[in-house]
């Protein structure tokens, strides 16, 4: 399967979505999505677009980019649609739900042009970073959309929405609880959209201390492992309330505290696989929440 990488230095790639501009993220979308993955842009309004993958499950993502100077975009997946947006009567099966999270997942993702972003994806699963996103100093936005790896026999509603924003990183990543996590519907293939959750196989505390479980720092290991050539890189697990459902393909947590610069692009010896390293989170003087995650970016997305 093909693994695509495009960010805001691929040729004819439109900048960083101006912070004050209404409508700035559509052309990066349209970028990435339909001139480079070829899914289709079913509905279009007014800084407002609805997006289909060509295979997988194939759930619609809409997007609202109305926001004005608050540099957010609002997104909602849903089954079917009717019209472009977000709004929750936009179409059927809308995940999150209203009562999940009011008005859809949302994050600011719209910054200075000179910051980066960065888009990956398989074509059923996209991620998108941004780099220094918004007013606060040193902040990166994050959305998940599409298709995990379902660990569920012909599981048909393993779609997710994710907005991994500000402050959350590569320690707990996301609870079951906050509404950053929404899956189209349960693992029984019935009922409506239900919250999910992101768990590392591990994760880092806050403030840069790097005592996470196994007690690891940014200077405790060389990287990579000068005992087997590799590096380490842990899965992300896909849960509900009812228990593990799957995992995301080609994302990983570095098992040490920030191992590359941000941007890096770094080839495993040990795996022939090529990541992209990137931080997430804020880096700001009140809340220095941040961390680290590899994204794949190389072919290898089907070999684990």
């Amino acid at each position: 399967m093909t693994v695509y990488y495009f960010n805001n230095k691929s040729p004819g790639a439109p900048a960083m979505p101006s912070y004050n501009t209404n409508g700035s993220f559509i052309p990066v979308l349209d970028f990435c999505l339909v001139t480079g993955m070829g899914w289709e842009k079913v509905y279009s309004g007014t800084n407002t677009a609805t997006y289909r993958a060509p295979t997988g499950n194939r759930y619609y993502l809409g997007v609202d980019d109305n926001q004005g100077t608050s540099g957010r975009t609002y997104f909602r997946g849903f089954k079917t649609v009717t019209t472009p947006g977000t709004a929750e009567s936009s179409g059927t099966n809308p995940f999150p739900t209203n009562s999940l999270k009011s008005g859809g997942e949302s994050s600011q993702i719209r910054g200075n042009p000179n910051y980066d972003w960065n888009f990956v994806s398989n074509g059923k699963i996209f991620y998108f970073v941004t780099s220094k996103a918004g007013t606060w100093a040193y902040t990166w936005s994050f959305i998940v959309f599409g298709d995990f790896i379902s660990y569920v026999t012909n599981d048909t509603g393993n779609t997710l929405l994710s907005n991994e924003d500000m402050r959350y990183y590569n320690r707990s990543y996301d609870s079951l609880t906050n509404g950053r996590v929404n899956l189209a519907i349960s693992y029984l293939n019935t009922g409506t959209a239900v919250p999910g959750g992101l768990m590392p196989t591990f994760w880092q505390n806050a403030n840069n201390t790097g005592s996470g479980i196994l007690g690891r720092d940014s200077s405790s290991l060389t990287v990579p492992n000068s005992i087997t050539g590799k590096l380490h890189l842990g899965r992300i697990e896909v849960c509900e309330l009812a228990g593990f459902r799957g995992k995301l393909p080609g994302i990983y947590v570095p098992l040490d505290y920030k191992p590359f610069t941000s941007g890096a692009i770094v080839t495993d010896s040990g795996t022939g696989k090529t990541f992209l390293f990137t931080d997430i989170g804020t880096q700001d003087t009140i809340s220095p929440d941040h961390g680290q995650i590899a994204l794949e970016i190389s072919d290898t997305w089907e070999t684990y």
